[in-house]
């Protein structure tokens, strides 16, 4: 946290992490990790499974989804569904995978 507003979340082994207005579920339990950068954000599946990840976090609203490798080097636009609730994003995950969230 930083004051109110939550700069990272890890979910190690369970379904789902909620702090305050923010959470991070999966679809079964694994592996997840949302996490402030220099840049936005990035969300990750480091599960040796695939898994769907739905996340609510305020400082997602407006950015893009970009693909990441493992290097850390984006390698396309990701495709990301509104979730259920305000603020909410759905992602498909591929094992070990990551996604960055920023403005451009």
């Amino acid at each position: 946290m930083d004051g109110e507003v939550v700069r990272a979340m890890y979910l190690g082994g369970g379904k789902s992490l909620k702090s305050g207005a923010a959470s991070i579920e999966r679809s079964e339990p694994g592996l997840a990790y949302v996490e402030k950068t220099a840049n936005g954000y990035v969300l990750s599946n480091p599960s040796p499974t695939a898994g769907i990840v739905t996340v609510t976090l305020p400082g997602l609203a407006g950015l893009k989804a970009f693909k990441l490798d493992d290097q850390g080097r984006r390698t396309g636009e990701a495709t990301v569904t509104a979730g259920p609730l305000a603020g909410s994003i759905v992602v498909q995950f591929e094992p070990a995978s990551k996604l960055q969230f920023a403005e451009k």
